[in-house]
């Protein structure tokens, strides 16, 4: 059964740090685990250009 959170509380830190410990090596299925997300939500969220992906990339 899946409950939301409540939305936008958070969210751009939260995926910052996904994409983060994602761009450090970390695997889909502990990230989801970690962060209470679906496998389908955190390859969303590392898969979505954005500011802080080209932060990362520099």
């Amino acid at each position: 059964m899946f409950i939301a959170k409540h939305r936008g509380e958070g969210h751009s830190n939260r995926n910052s740090r996904i994409m983060r410990d994602y761009l450090g090596g970390e695997r889909l299925k502990l990230l989801a685990r970690r962060y209470e997300l679906s496998e389908r939500q955190v390859l969303r969220i590392v898969k979505r250009p954005s500011a802080f992906v080209s932060k990362w990339l520099r």
